[in-house]
């Protein structure tokens, strides 16, 4: 009877550890898809999302999703403007980024509610500012727009 016992907890937990695993590959699915599907909106999402996923390793979480979301919500929190986005610390960086995503950063504004942006850019530099200097507002635009596509990456991946 002994032996009987043992082979049934065996069987149960081999069961058990086959269904984590079979639910673990469709969460891995379903966030590879969720991924791709936002990095397909533009070439600017997908610049950022590959910069958040390439520093998300150093951050703690048992899976991807988690050092994504650990990632998403530094940046969220403390902002471009902190440097905590290695990418676009300098002028030359942001300015680089927006004249290559210049387009989708435009439809991005566009696809939303443009006085958000307008309200954010006006909240960190006057308007003087942005006529005589025109790579803070391409500074500026740039990190708010990054903002917005982290954020959208991140109510994304909490849903799944």
């Amino acid at each position: 009877m002994n032996d009987n016992y043992e082979e049934l907890e065996e069987a149960i937990i081999k069961e058990a550890e086959d269904d984590f695993d079979e639910m673990q590959d469709e969460d891995t699915d379903e966030f590879q898809e969720k991924l791709e599907e936002l990095k397909s909106v533009s070439k600017f999402y997908e610049f950022v999302i590959d910069d958040i996923i390439k520093d998300s390793d150093s951050y703690d979480g048992e899976t991807e999703k988690d050092k994504i979301l650990a990632r998403c919500n530094e940046i969220l929190e403390h902002g471009c403007v902190s440097g905590t986005v290695g990418s676009l610390v300098y002028y030359s960086d942001t300015v680089a980024a927006f004249n290559e995503y210049a387009d989708d950063i435009y439809d991005l504004i566009d696809s939303y509610d443009p006085d958000f942006f307008l309200d954010s850019l006006k909240a960190h530099v006057n308007t003087t500012e942005i006529i005589l200097n025109c790579d803070t507002a391409k500074n500026w635009i740039v990190w708010i727009a990054y903002e917005e596509v982290t954020y959208q990456l991140q109510n994304a991946l909490e849903e799944l």
